[in-house]
């Protein structure tokens, strides 16, 4: 039989704790950086101490996984030994925990990390943060009102149309139908598939809500005007 370890079931605090610093580092923190930073040195110094600080919590989450992983493999060898009357490995737990632990996949490489969704989400919104962007975003979007929707609009019309995560050019945009901003279609897809928490990143949106597929729709109309640019 296996222990009854957190990860069988029920919420495991260890990993709750590493996700929760996980998120703050991509959200919060990120946010405090473009409030309070204003020259660009700065905040890149910020920038990559939060994305350290994030790549340690997925090294530390692999860790612990991998810990749990090794001590139900050790739990199951040492039961499969006792009950054969052979109880030499007790006596030497530690030493029998760290063998088992060393066959598994090791620590986590740095190529893993970059491909972790909370490392991917985090490297597109620094990509505004370090050029002072997102900043801006939230003193332009703190006075938002319905008023301004009308505005809003003749921007998208005339103005510079970019993705609000990567500060790229929109080429197949798509429409969130829930407060009608824009975001590249592969990206904002992208995003939602390897992060269920993603939101509009739009400073000042009242939309609180995580974006799922079916808030998202083709927006032809600004396409077209994309094309006629």
């Amino acid at each position: 039989m296996n222990p009854p370890l957190p990860s069988q079931g029920g919420s495991d605090k260890q990993l709750d704790y590493l996700k929760s610093g996980m998120d703050i580092n991509c959200g919060v923190a990120l946010s405090l950086v473009s409030r309070i930073l204003q020259s660009d040195p700065e905040r890149s110094r910020a920038v990559q101490s939060l994305r350290e600080g994030l790549s340690d919590y997925i090294r530390q989450e692999q860790d612990y996984k991998d810990s749990m992983e090794a001590l139900r493999g050790l739990w199951h060898q040492v039961a499969q030994q006792v009950d054969q009357g052979d109880f030499s490995q007790v006596h030497e737990i530690d030493q029998t925990f760290a063998a088992v632990k060393e066959r598994l996949a090791g620590p986590v490489t740095e190529i893993e990390i970059a491909k972790h969704p909370m490392i991917v989400q985090f490297e597109l919104r620094a990509q505004n943060v370090c050029q002072g962007l997102e900043a801006s975003q939230m003193e332009a979007g703190s006075g938002h009102s319905e008023d301004q929707d009308d505005d809003l609009e003749t921007t998208l019309v005339s103005g510079d149309h970019r993705d609000p995560f990567t500060r790229k050019k929109l080429v197949h945009p798509v429409q969130n139908v829930l407060c009608g901003h824009n975001y590249e279609r592969d990206t904002i897809f992208e995003l939602i598939k390897t992060s269920s928490r993603t939101k509009c990143p739009i400073s000042g949106c009242r939309n609180t809500q995580v974006i799922v597929a079916n808030h998202l729709k083709a927006d032809c109309k600004l396409k077209r005007l994309l094309a006629a640019d």
